[in-house]
């Protein structure tokens, strides 16, 4: 898959030398100074965040959305197909993120009955329509592993603020894809600053 490139940032997978696919061993590239994105800007962007990185922060959020966006379009092509359907297999993850996401919601109801009493039936109800989705693979797309800051890593915590970066994904995102329905990645649990009010957005 192509890396995603802009004046900033380069944003790619990791570089594979060596691959046994009896034994499913990988050889790929080591960085020992290795950094993760979370400490790089807690060390750099911790509030009071100076102005001029802001810029820096908007373009990095929007470099590593184009990437994940990228592995969809990349993913979706005709070549790929091979890849979908190894990715097809991951059927743990799949019924785990299924479960973090919707079962497990319908259990606050009984944490919370003065607040979400009565919405039991509309949490069952989107439930029950989530996995319905998944028995028709046609409609599904291979879906990145999560966004966590902590996944992509620099070649070092001493990278200078303000000059061009390449971070890499990790490796092991990969046990992570699964196919999913892609409006469904937005069809999330929000929550209100109290945390005890959760609202359904869906980008249908």
């Amino acid at each position: 898959m192509p890396p995603y490139t802009d004046p900033l940032y380069t944003i790619r997978t990791p570089k594979l030398y060596h691959s046994i696919r009896e034994s499913n061993d990988h050889i790929m590239e080591y960085m020992p100074n290795g950094a993760n994105l979370k400490d790089y800007a807690l060390r750099y962007w911790a509030a009071p965040t100076d102005p001029a990185a802001e810029s820096h922060c908007f373009a990095l959020g929007k470099g590593l959305g184009a990437w994940i966006r990228s592995l969809h379009t990349w993913s979706d092509q005709p070549e790929q197909a091979s890849f979908r359907e190894a990715i097809g297999g991951n059927k743990v993850m799949q019924a785990l993120k299924h479960s973090i996401n919707y079962p497990a919601v319908i259990k606050l109801v009984d944490r919370f009955p003065s607040v979400l009493g009565g919405s039991r039936k509309v949490f069952e109800e989107v439930c029950d329509m989530a996995a319905a989705e998944l028995l028709d693979e046609s409609q599904l797309g291979v879906i990145h592993g999560d966004y966590w800051t902590g996944k992509y890593v620099l070649p070092t915590l001493n990278c200078a603020i303000f000059r061009p970066l390449e971070l890499t994904t990790n490796p092991l995102e990969a046990f992570c894809c699964h196919l999913s329905l892609l409006e469904a990645v937005f069809r999330v649990r929000s929550w209100s600053s109290t945390g005890n009010s959760p609202s359904w957005g869906s980008a249908r």
